[in-house]
Formats: structure tokens, sequence, C-alpha cells
């Protein structure tokens, strides 16, 4: 993966945005795959799924704070990562620290999950 996302990469966001959809696409086949009853998980099995799921949710609560920080700081400057409306900056810096919030709390209790079945 550093070789496509790391500091040495030629990638675009379009190319971000391509691996987003693929992990969703992962995470919508996975979600199926359990509902429906077409899979058996062992407790090994499991364990991964809820590490790996709160490694995501860990990610993406990350994101989220980075979003904020650059809207929060940059806003309207030049070289800004992210680009909104300065009308909107700070509801939408707010809404993303509130899903961060939110974010920490989901992954904190994917972790306990995955304790129960592996405390080491």
């Amino acid at each position: 993966m550093d070789g496509v996302f790391g500091p040495g990469s030629t990638q675009d966001e379009r190319t971000a945005a391509v691996a987003m959809r693929l992990a969703v696409a992962a995470l919508n086949h996975v979600t199926t795959t359990i509902s429906t009853g077409q899979v058996r998980l062992s407790p090994l099995q499991l364990t991964d799924l809820l590490t790996g799921l709160n490694l995501t949710q860990a990610h993406i609560v990350q994101c989220a704070e980075h979003l904020a920080d650059q809207i929060r700081h940059r806003v309207g400057r030049a070289g800004a990562v992210v680009v909104v409306p300065e009308a909107t900056s700070e509801l939408l810096t707010d809404a993303l620290v509130r899903a961060a919030e939110r974010g920490q709390l989901a992954a904190a209790h994917l972790n306990e999950a995955r304790l129960l079945i592996d405390p080491n």
C-alpha cells in the first residue's frame, strides 16, 4: 500500500476515492455474507474481523479530526487542503468533531468486543 499511497506516490485524490469505494464494497460483502449466514466465523476469524473494524473506525476518526483541523485553521487561506465556503466552515467543523467523538466511542466498543474473545 505504501507504493500506492506512500510519500513517493504519484497518486491523486481519484485513486483515494477508488480505494474508498473498494473498501466500502468489501465491507458490504462481509456484511452480506454474515447477515445471510453464508459464512461461519471461528473465534480467530471473528477476532481478526473485529480488529479490522476497530482499525478502520480509528482511521475514520483520524481523518475526520484532520479534516476538522484543516477547515478550522486554514479556511480561506492560500494553499488550503480543504476548500469550503467560509460561511459553512464552522458548522462543518463542528459536525466533523462530533463525528470523530462518536467514532472514538464506536472504536472503543469494537475493541471491547474483541477483548471479550481474545484478551491478549
